[in-house]
């Protein structure tokens, strides 16, 4: 949604990759990954799932292109909108840091959206879920959220884990271009790459992606394993095609530098 003549917040077209391909990428794929264990989120409503799926498409409203190393060193500060009396709506960022600046702004923008269309979500849900995109917080998140064998033969017995699926579910979408066809994959690292303030060369962005790759998606990939099997099994074998082709160029520039 563009209500940029109002001065309100909107994806950026001119942001080289959190724009409106990022978003379409990351609803494409949330909707994916629900539809393929929708049968074992039997605990959650249909406000619960409605609030995940629009969320996929709040996740990063109103970035602007910085990480929030840059909005820290610019001195750029998102104010929380928690002035509202219902509780429901302050503690919709007790999963929060304040140092996560790009998350903060996401979920007051995207709320401001949501209550000026009068959308009915699931508040404390939608604020955890934009929340722990954060790649700060994934290994608080792992450890604390999904690492204590949740799953009961592939199936979820509680509630706040079933959450935590959708929270599993919206990080993988956000960072996991890499089970992407290679060439569509390709153009959103360097996309991302040119959305850096300080640019990688392409042989330390090779090995950027694929430290990137090892460090957080391939953890999230590993998860799913545990829940869906058949799935698990066709999203390594896609992560591996591609991280192979890295691997694979990163030893053709040492090869060619010798």
């Amino acid at each position: 949604e563009q209500e940029s003549q109002n001065g309100d917040y909107d994806h950026k077209s001119n942001i080289s990759f959190h724009n409106h391909l990022h978003i379409l990428d990351v609803f494409q794929l949330g909707c994916c990954l629900i539809q393929r264990n929708i049968n074992k989120l039997y605990k959650l409503n249909e406000v619960d799932i409605f609030t995940y799926l629009i969320t996929l498409i709040l996740h990063d409203i109103g970035h602007i292109g910085l990480t929030n190393k840059d909005h820290i060193d610019k001195n750029i500060c998102i104010c929380k909108n928690d002035s509202s009396d219902d509780d429901s709506t302050s503690t919709m960022y007790s999963y929060s840091n304040e140092e996560s600046q790009n998350e903060l702004g996401h979920i007051t923008f995207g709320f401001y959206l949501i209550q000026k269309h009068k959308i009915r979500i699931n508040k404390i849900l939608y604020g955890k879920i934009i929340a722990y995109t954060d790649l700060e917080v994934q290994q608080s998140f792992l450890k604390k959220h999904l690492m204590y064998n949740p799953f009961h033969g592939n199936q979820i017995s509680n509630e706040t884990v079933q959450e935590n699926v959708l929270v599993l579910f919206m990080k993988l979408s956000d960072i996991g271009h890499i089970i992407r066809p290679w060439n569509v994959h390709l153009q959103f690292v360097i996309n991302l790459n040119k959305e850096r303030t300080n640019k990688l060369s392409f042989d330390l962005l090779v090995d950027d992606t694929i430290t990137f790759n090892e460090t957080f998606v391939l953890p999230l990939i590993e998860i799913i394993r545990e829940l869906n099997i058949g799935l698990y099994t066709t999203l390594i074998k896609y992560y591996m095609t591609n991280i192979n082709k890295w691997i694979f160029i990163k030893n053709v520039i040492k090869m060619s530098t010798k």
